[in-house]
């Protein structure tokens, strides 16, 4: 009887030592990583498309309205595509690299680039290779963005 009770609070004591550390651990784990939002790695470019800041959208329409809209428009093909929809149409990596130097998609044979370039009449895609990773970022959030409220 008396090995019996020495076993039952060796267990007890066991028991409640288990308890304290976990309790403990509980308290002393790092939180958990909240998510980040996706980024878009394009050779050496890395895009953020998140809710842009006031600051990135103005400096992504700016970038539009100078380099892109002679020839896009939002909802009108002009003398390259309609983008209200390109980001459901094409892959995000897809438009960073378009954007950056379309004639290295079609060097490289990527087929939507080439039946692109031939729906257009063979129209000559001006090659972005000076935006710098921010140009970009701005442009790519203002395109995302302005296409979501239109």
């Amino acid at each position: 009887m008396i090995n019996q009770i020495k076993l039952a609070r060796t267990l007890l004591t066991a028991c409640m030592m288990l308890c304290i550390v976990l309790l403990t651990m509980a308290f002393y784990l790092p939180e958990p990583k909240k998510e980040e939002p996706p980024k878009l790695i394009c050779g050496n470019v890395f895009i953020e498309i998140q809710q842009p800041t006031d600051e990135i959208y103005l400096a992504g329409e700016r970038l539009f309205k100078a380099n892109c809209s002679s020839c896009h428009q939002m909802h009108k093909k002009v003398i390259g595509p309609a983008l209200a929809d390109v980001f459901e149409r094409r892959d995000s990596l897809w438009i960073v690299a378009a954007t950056v130097n379309y004639q290295a998609l079609m060097d490289e044979g990527d087929q939507t680039a080439i039946d692109l370039y031939r729906e257009y009449n063979k129209t000559q895609h001006v090659i972005f290779e000076h935006f710098t990773d921010k140009d970009l970022n701005a442009l790519m959030n203002y395109l995302k963005f302005t296409v979501a409220y239109w």
